[in-house]
């Protein structure tokens, strides 16, 4: 009986040294070969599906390169008070505001090439013509900044002056 207690003990350790033997060599690299497979299989995935990733990349950079374009406008031209002065006019026009006065009070070189510049615009119309043109402003495809708005009593009793600071981006001369 010893001798059955013996080999049954010699055969559960074997068994536990073989056990853990097999599944050190054989199931751990499995297991790291299947984790490398699945990491290739998501490249694989990625690489598949780049091309739509590659054109939604080059969507959206065309949409921004539209946006930086529109937002700096002024710099299209070698005097931009000048053509901030005709964008002014047409909605000033449409709005059935007068313009006062439009001053530039400071450029300010912000990159290579491009600057900042400010303005004072000086308007006058009723309440309600005022905000429609500031509100044509603001809806307006080109970047323009209200900085500042002075609000105060016209010459005429339904009339108001408004007086906007602005800034927009423009090209160095």
């Amino acid at each position: 009986m010893i001798n059955i207690k013996r080999w049954v003990s010699l055969g559960l350790v074997l068994y536990l040294f073989l056990g853990t033997g097999g599944f050190i060599f054989l199931v751990l690299p499995q297991r790291v070969t299947i984790q490398k497979l699945e990491e290739e299989k998501k490249i694989l995935s990625l690489s598949i599906s780049s091309p739509k990733i590659i054109e939604e990349f080059q969507k959206e950079l065309n949409v921004a390169s539209k946006i930086i374009e529109e937002a700096e406008w002024l710099a299209r031209s070698s005097n931009p008070t000048g053509i901030l002065f005709l964008n002014l006019s047409q909605a000033a026009l449409k709005k059935q505001v007068k313009i006062l006065s439009l001053e530039e009070i400071s450029k300010k070189k912000y990159e290579e090439g491009k600057e900042s510049l400010s303005w004072k615009l000086a308007v006058e119309g009723s309440y309600y013509q005022l905000l429609s043109f500031i509100d044509r402003m603001e809806r307006s495809p080109n970047y323009l900044k209200i900085e500042e708005i002075t609000i105060s009593p016209g010459k005429e009793d339904n009339l108001c002056r408004m007086v906007l600071t602005l800034s927009g981006l423009g090209g160095v001369k």
